[in-house]
Order: structure tokens, then sequence, then C-alpha cells
């Protein structure tokens, strides 16, 4: 059976509104330490381990 078939007999239609797009794979975050809360407000993250450096440029490697 194809897909838009598969889709139609889902959802039924096979319309850009009411197909789903994708899948998300959103692994769990472990707790671990956390940062206080007006630190993390002010990083944007209580998680160490997020809290990454945003240069607002884009790599030298990027292509």
């Amino acid at each position: 059976m194809e897909s838009m078939q598969i889709l139609q007999q889902l959802y039924g239609a096979a319309r850009a509104d009411v197909t789903p797009l994708a899948m998300a794979y959103v692994p769990v975050q472990q707790w671990d330490a956390i940062y206080e809360a007006e630190k993390g407000l002010s990083r944007g993250t209580i998680f160490p381990a997020l809290d990454l450096p945003f240069l607002g440029k884009e790599p030298k490697n990027h292509e």
C-alpha cells in the first residue's frame, strides 16, 4: 500500500494541514547539578550541561 493511501486511511485525507510533519526524538534530560534560580534565569537554563556558548554567528567550518 502506498503512503498516500495509508495517510488517507489514518487521517481521512492526504492534505498537508492534517498530516504529521515529523516525529521527534527527545532524550530524557539527566537530572544532575542545577544552577540557582537567578543564574538559571540569566543563562537560559538550569542545567549546566546545557549551558553552551552562543556566538551569534555561523561556525567557521560551516558550509
